[in-house]
């Protein structure tokens, strides 16, 4: 947000894990907020390796076990971003 990075999905442990103080917060106000965004992201990765692993082939690249090694900036933006 803004440049700041407030929270961070570890691919590793399959986790949200919030980075800002004011998302600290968030627990005391809704106890099962992270673990229901934790679920979301958990489909977008599995959507993301999957895709990263058929570009991949159909590119001859190599077989894609190396991908678990490299870090990815995942973005949402709203479309009137994109313009």
């Amino acid at each position: 947000l803004d440049g700041e990075e407030f929270v961070y999905y570890d691919s590793n442990i399959r986790k949200m894990i919030p980075k800002a103080e004011w998302t600290k917060k968030i627990d005391a106000e809704e106890p099962d907020y992270w673990n229901r965004e934790t679920e979301k992201l958990k489909s977008h990765d599995e959507w993301f390796r999957e895709n990263i692993a058929t570009l991949m082939k159909r590119f001859n690249q190599t077989d894609g076990k190396e991908i678990t090694h490299n870090t990815f900036t995942l973005q949402f933006m709203t479309p009137h971003q994109i313009e």
